[in-house]
């Protein structure tokens, strides 16, 4: 029997760096902002471990942020 079989995500998270430097990537992409920017409602980012990298502001502002600094 495998112990290590599970029905659920892995628990591993992204270090601050990492998503840091995803960010940066993401930001320094214009047209990717421009397109992602024009969508209607909520859209965020998220990377292999589920965790948000970039965010549209209809996603801050539902979550009640003005900045992804905090994220």
């Amino acid at each position: 029997m495998d112990d290590d079989k599970t029905y659920f995500a892995p628990s591993k998270r992204s270090s601050e760096e990492e998503i840091l430097i995803e960010f940066e990537l993401i930001k320094s992409q214009k047209f990717f902002k421009d397109v992602f920017g024009a969508i209607a409602g909520i859209a965020s980012v998220i990377d292999s471990n589920r965790q948000i990298v970039y965010a549209n502001d209809e996603f801050l502002n539902m979550i009640g942020l003005e900045t992804l600094d905090l994220i």
